[in-house]
């Protein structure tokens, strides 16, 4: 009789002692997925290795063309959309936005794609970027980066666009 009330004792200690250590092991995951589920939002880079490479080129270029490069440039903070309260369509960011050195007046947008541009829902995007420039006689040169993009075509890229812009403005106040 005294073994049966010990192992009877043992076993329910022994059972007492896995059921603590399963309650506070689910405990514990269930505080880990609460806490990592607060966080919806997290830090990430403001721009890409890319992006990066070409906002280097465009930084050379301010000072000799008397320009300012604005990297992620949200649509709707240089394009009004009349006749509409709806402004959605605006919300989107292009790569880069260059102006005059005083921000008086923006040239022209750039748009670096990558391989993620080959993606349905980019191309889409991308046609509604170049559909709402063109409507707002806005010039937007776009860099592919499957090509070789060195800093002099680059650079000669930018410059072209610059005095294209440049030759237009003369003409149009002439």
């Amino acid at each position: 009789m005294g073994y049966f009330i010990l192992i009877t004792f043992l076993l329910i200690a022994i059972i007492g002692f896995y059921l603590d250590y399963f309650y506070k092991q689910k405990k514990n995951v269930s505080a880990n997925v609460k806490s990592k589920s607060n966080y919806f939002y997290h830090q990430k880079p403001f721009m890409t290795n890319q992006e990066k490479y070409f906002y280097d080129i465009f930084k050379t270029l301010e000072e000799d063309m008397n320009i300012i490069v604005h990297p992620q440039t949200n649509l709707a903070s240089i394009i009004q959309k009349d006749y509409s309260k709806y402004r959605t369509d605006l919300f989107r960011n292009v790569d880069f936005a260059i102006f005059t050195k005083d921000y008086g007046k923006l040239l022209f947008l750039v748009e670096i794609n990558d391989k993620s541009h080959n993606q349905y829902k980019r191309r889409k995007r991308d046609n509604k970027v170049k559909e709402i420039c063109r409507s707002a006689n806005i010039e937007l040169i776009t860099f592919y980066t499957s090509y070789s993009n060195t800093k002099e075509y680059v650079i000669n890229r930018i410059k072209e666009t610059y005095n294209k812009i440049q030759n237009n403005n003369i003409k149009t106040n002439s």
